[in-house]
């Protein structure tokens, strides 16, 4: 069961079922220098989160073992939200897909296929329905020349 649960966390970092949460300031705050005046809505991109190489070194490798030993700070670990907008259900989930797991492996025959994308290609599944580059997500002070697209080099 603990391999299985570091199966779950990985998954979840990996994948999640929410991609972003907004929240406004509400009071002014300065976020890695920069001012957000309160008021302002902000939207957390959770993949940028479970994606940080400084919290999870070869961020874009699925490796289960990458959880044993290992306690995420607060904030480094969001697929069940944060703070007062944590779900509740978070647990119950959990187990459901455990016993999902459990089942479906047990009761039915699985063989493994491999196959490899270009990171390339990846990109372009991220990018904007529009193509608008200019609507592409940056990180904060990531200039934008309003010119091509920064992805598809």
């Amino acid at each position: 069961m603990k391999y299985l649960s570091q199966v779950i966390d990985e998954t979840l970092r990996l994948v999640n079922i929410s991609f972003v949460s907004f929240r406004e300031a509400t009071e002014d705050v300065f976020v890695n220098g920069y001012l957000i005046p309160k008021g302002w809505k902000v939207q957390l991109w959770y993949r940028s989160v479970h994606m940080d190489p400084e919290v999870y070194p070869d961020s874009k490798k699925f490796n289960p073992s990458r959880w044993e030993g290992f306690s995420p700070r607060a904030g480094t670990f969001l697929p069940f939200g944060l703070g007062t907008r944590f779900c509740p259900g978070n647990d119950l989930a959990k187990l459901e897909i455990s016993v999902f797991l459990h089942h479906f492996l047990l009761g039915y025959k699985t063989r493994l296929h491999v196959y490899f994308i270009k990171e390339e290609k990846v990109r372009q599944f991220y990018k904007n329905r529009n193509n608008d580059p200019r609507r592409d997500a940056r990180k904060l002070g990531e200039e934008d020349t309003g010119v091509g697209d920064t992805h598809d080099n």
